[in-house]
């Protein structure tokens, strides 16, 4: 996990990371994606966006070197993309930035055109899934049937000139009563292209 003062943890944590910048480098894998973990209970929100800043710093020598660029994920206390940006701010390097996931931004009230001002030119990745609200949570549904704002975000990303990837998520493993992958990714697809034909995106 990225957000702890443990020293033992956070070497553990330097390691491992460029061990997988590493792989990536070797499999030729532009992204290597990073989550900031839950706060550990001896941390506030403040404290933990220092030392996920700090050690996203740490990790940019190694993936500097490997011209790899690294990405913390807008995702559980990091769903904030202020959040994110203010870690960002500890790790200047061009080759450290955010990975917009519209799902979990939405989740917690933001907007694409927040999420596009706060984390601007550091974006460098994008997850992508629409769901709907439940009386009890989020429904992960086919793209166009939920309350994500997925074609809004597109238009922002190509407004900004975002010209990074976007990957589309299936959570069939963490949620199995959602359709079948074979089902959901060509339905994706088709929506997506449609939004293309648009000029939704380029």
């Amino acid at each position: 996990r990225l957000a702890t003062r443990e020293p033992h943890i956070r070497q553990t944590t330097l390691e491992e990371g460029n061990a997988w910048i590493d792989l990536a480098a070797e499999l030729q894998v532009p992204v290597v994606r990073f989550f900031a973990a839950r706060n550990p209970p001896e941390m506030d929100l403040e404290s933990s966006i220092q030392v996920v800043g700090e050690m996203l710093a740490l990790l940019s020598e190694r993936a500097r070197e490997s011209r790899i660029k690294i990405g913390v994920e807008t995702h559980d206390e990091f769903a904030s993309s202020r959040s994110v940006a203010r870690a960002l701010a500890f790790a200047p390097s061009d080759v450290a930035g955010a990975v917009w996931d519209m799902w979990h931004t939405t989740r917690i009230g933001e907007s694409p055109a927040e999420c596009m001002q706060q984390l601007g030119d550091r974006l460098i990745n994008v997850h992508l899934k629409d769901a709907r609200r439940t009386a009890d949570g989020w429904q992960l549904v086919l793209l166009g049937e939920g309350d994500v704002p997925v074609e809004e975000g597109l238009r922002s990303l190509n407004a900004m000139g975002y010209d990074g990837y976007i990957s589309v998520e299936w959570e069939k493993k963490w949620h199995p009563e959602i359709a079948e992958p074979e089902i959901a990714f060509p339905q994706y697809m088709r929506v997506l292209r449609t939004y293309l034909e648009r000029g939704v995106a380029e």
